[in-house]
């Protein structure tokens, strides 16, 4: 019996021991896989979503974006919807195979199929030791090296994977410092693979905090986790672009613009302009309607007066005359405006023509610009503004109330290269409309404002006001409506026309029929109705009292002037107020 404990005693050590192992191994696994930080590290192309080896990763903002760009050469080429979505400027006319870039002073253009050893400055050749544009099936791709100082971004190109990491926000940041060595990681928790290791003192951006692991990223394009005890307290720290804010030029005068509009319909229309002079007090600006398109060639009709000019010039008045898309229905002015060769016509044809009468500037006034079209009417007044500039002449762009479904207009870029940009603060309500006021002047504060809020500087901003406003006729309908339109609260008893009145016929009409006329304040005019025969006539009326209004939303805006359309609609007694509000 003693001899059989004695061997048993060795066999239950042995299985002791095996246990006590088994428990150690499955103890250190435990531990191993719960408290042991893997040193696993990521794949990055998978993490980055390569697909395309040739490509470099675009990061933008700490979002990964579709490749875009690639190496060739030695140089980083960026895809032209890329260069576009950072600079908008850089312009491509399809039609004629041309890349145009108008900086402050001059144009840069690249001939799309002639392009490998130059491109041009002002219409001059300049050389370059690498191809800058490079154009493969039809798609186009701009050298790095070449874009980069036209564009407000902080560009940075890191190896392993090739990736370029673009900054295009410089808002405050929320930012942590790493206090210890440690690493950012795919997820959170020790176990999830390794982006890249984290020395210690680093700043990392925070973008979202958890319970024990924070969201972040770096400034070579990384976004992942870092265990929050290995992070500082979080901080706000503002970033600064490394690029110099873009600063430009403009013609301006050193006192506010008070500009007329002169609607010229034919040469023997400027005799008047001695007469129109007598009368008018405070204007420094006259605008004749002089230019227009004719045709889909960039062709201009012509009514110039070098009479006219030096009328305006002895009584120290400038002349910016007026060039408009309105006056000929069969233009086609997309067709003009989205082939550079016609816009340069224009362009070239209008600045001589101003120039051989000694007028001091233009006035653009383009409008119902299609959509599509935006882009080829902003670059119309770069290349414009330039060739202003270079003579040494004053160009406004009359523009519209900014609105949501205007904004191709891009009133910024207006105001980064126009002299002036001229709100048109009227039309409010027009032919076809609903009926309501011309010009409130909510209408008028409200365009002031956005146009500020759009990047648009105030001593560049002109108000345009009218001399104009329209009587509202509500004739009741003779048929009766059927029960549905008896049920729809949009059914209106009436047809609703109107007609333009001039400030002088407005207030005839009024006293010939004993309008009733109240002030409304919230809308800062006068407002006048009256009814005969069943039929009832309103008018938002425009006055010197609504004129007073609006030059005040002028001074309270520290804004560039005013401007008035047009000459003959006015009554006498707005020129003094006009004389002294804006004098």
């Amino acid at each position: 019996m003693e001899s059989m404990k004695k061997k048993i005693i060795p066999i239950v050590v042995v299985i002791v021991l095996v246990v006590l192992i088994a428990l150690g191994m499955v103890a250190w696994r435990y531990y191993q896989e719960h408290f042991v930080p893997t040193k696993e590290r990521a794949e990055l192309t998978e993490y980055f979503q390569v697909t395309d080896e040739k490509g470099i990763i675009i990061i933008e903002d700490d979002k990964v974006r579709d490749g875009e760009a690639f190496m060739q050469g030695g140089k980083i080429y960026l895809s032209y919807s890329l260069v576009h979505d950072l600079n908008d400027r850089f312009y491509l006319d399809e039609n004629e195979g041309l890349l145009l870039y108008c900086t402050d002073q001059s144009l840069i253009s690249f001939d799309i199929h002639d392009c490998e050893d130059h491109y041009y400055v002002d219409h001059q050749p300049v050389a370059t030791e690498y191809p800058v544009l490079l154009e493969e099936d039809g798609e186009l791709s701009l050298a790095l090296e070449f874009a980069d100082p036209y564009l407000t971004q902080d560009i940075r190109y890191y190896e392993d994977p090739s990736r370029l990491v673009i900054t295009t926000d410089f808002e405050p940041v929320t930012v942590q410092e790493a206090v210890r060595d440690t690493a950012i990681r795919i997820r959170g928790g020790i176990k999830s693979e390794i982006l890249r290791d984290l020395p210690a003192g680093e700043v990392v951006k925070l973008l979202e905090e958890g319970e024990d692991w924070n969201k972040v990223s770096d400034n070579t394009g990384f976004t992942g986790y870092v265990e929050k005890k290995s992070l500082s307290e979080a901080r706000t720290e503002s970033l600064v672009s490394p690029k110099p804010e873009e600063t430009y030029t403009h013609l301006l005068l050193d006192k506010k613009v008070c500009l007329l509009w002169d609607q010229v319909t034919n040469m023997d229309s400027n005799s008047k302009i001695n007469g129109l002079l007598d009368r008018i007090a405070g204007v420094n600006v006259m605008s004749p309607t002089w230019y227009s398109l004719s045709d889909s060639e960039g062709g201009i009709t012509d009514l110039g007066s070098q009479a006219y000019v030096d009328a305006c010039h002895e009584r120290g008045i400038q002349v910016w005359p007026l060039i408009s898309n309105l006056e000929h229905p069969e233009a086609d002015d997309n067709q003009v405006l989205s082939h550079t060769s016609l816009r340069r016509k224009v362009e070239d044809t209008v600045v001589q023509k101003v120039k051989e009468l000694g007028a001091d500037g233009i006035n653009l006034d383009f409008e119902s610009i299609e959509p599509e079209f935006g882009e080829d009417y902003v670059q119309f007044i770069r290349e414009l503004s330039l060739k202003c500039a270079e003579n040494n002449l004053i160009l406004s762009v009359d523009t519209y109330v900014p609105m949501d479904y205007s904004k191709y207009y891009n009133r910024k870029e207006q105001g980064n290269f126009a002299d002036y940009v001229v709100i048109m603060a009227y039309d409010e309500h027009y032919e076809g409309s609903d009926e309501g006021s011309v010009a409130s002047l909510p209408y008028a504060e409200n365009g002031v404002k956005n146009t500020i809020e759009e990047g648009v500087d105030p001593s560049q901003i002109v108000l345009g006001m009218p001399f104009y406003t329209r009587l509202w006729i509500e004739t009741p309908k003779t048929e009766a409506p059927s029960e549905m339109e008896q049920a729809s609260e949009t059914y209106i008893p009436y047809n609703l026309t109107s007609q333009t009145l001039g400030m002088a016929l407005q207030n005839q009409t009024v006293a010939a029929h004993n309008a009733v006329v109240s002030w409304i304040e919230e809308l800062g005019q006068n407002f006048a109705v009256y009814i005969e025969d069943g039929i009832t006539y309103k008018i938002w009326m425009e006055d010197k009292d609504s004129l007073e209004k609006k030059l005040e939303v002028v001074t309270e805006n520290q804004i560039g002037g005013g401007a008035f359309w047009k000459s003959e609609f006015e009554i006498p007694e707005v020129w003094g107020l006009i004389a002294e509000k804006l004098g």
